[in-house]
C-alpha cells in the first residue's frame, strides 16, 4: 500500500533554474543599464530645464498692429524648446513662436530676435514677444513664469524699464 502513495519526482532540473536565473538576472541588469543612461524613451525625462543666469528685462508696447510684452533675459537652456506663453501679474502672454521682430527700446537701442519662442540651447539673451496688454509700474521688479511647449515653466525675475518705441 506504501507504494501508492510515493511522492512523484516530476519537476524543473537544477541546471534548468539556474538557466532561468541566470537569463532573468541579464534582463533585468539591462534594463537598469538602459534606464540610467536614458535609452529607454518612455521612462526618462526629456524636460528642457531652463534658468535665470542674468539681469532681465520687461518692456510693453501699444502699437496699432497689436499690443506686445517683451522679455529680454539671459537664461541657460538645457536644449531646444519654445516657448509658449509668458504670465505676468496674473495675465496671459501668449508667444508668436518662429515671428521675427525688431524692437527699438526708447533709449534708442534696437533689439532684434529673429527666432521669437524658440530657445535654443547654452547661455543666451532672448527677446521673447507676448501679444497682449497690461499696465505695469515702471522700476518695479515682476515675476514672469515662462511656459515651454514641454509643459515646463520656468520663474523669472524682471524688472520693467517702460514703454519700447516700435515693435516691427
Amino acid at each position: 500500500m506504501l507504494g501508492k502513495y510515493k511522492k512523484s519526482k516530476k519537476g524543473l532540473s537544477g541546471a534548468i533554474t539556474a538557466l532561468i536565473l541566470v537569463i532573468a538576472s541579464v534582463i533585468i541588469a539591462l534594463i537598469v543599464v538602459l534606464y540610467v543612461f536614458g535609452l529607454i524613451p518612455g521612462l526618462t525625462s526629456s524636460s528642457v530645464q531652463v534658468t535665470q543666469v542674468g539681469p532681465a528685462y520687461l518692456y510693453t508696447c501699444p502699437s496699432s498692429g497689436g499690443n506686445y510684452l517683451i522679455l529680454v533675459a539671459t537664461l541657460s537652456v538645457s536644449g531646444k524648446a519654445n516657448v509658449v506663453e509668458m504670465v505676468v501679474a496674473g495675465s496671459t502672454f501668449p508667444v508668436a513662436t518662429g515671428s521675427s521682430y525688431t524692437i527699438t527700446i526708447s533709449s534708442g537701442a534696437t533689439l532684434t530676435d529673429s527666432s521669437n519662442g524658440i530657445l535654443t540651447g547654452g547661455t543666451n539673451t532672448y527677446e521673447i514677444v507676448g501679444t497682449g496688454s497690461i499696465s505695469l509700474a515702471v522700476g518695479q521688479t515682476y515675476t514672469v513664469n515662462v511656459v515651454l511647449s514641454n509643459g515646463v515653466s520656468t520663474t523669472i525675475s524682471a524688472i520693467y524699464e517702460g514703454t519700447v518705441s516700435s515693435v516691427s
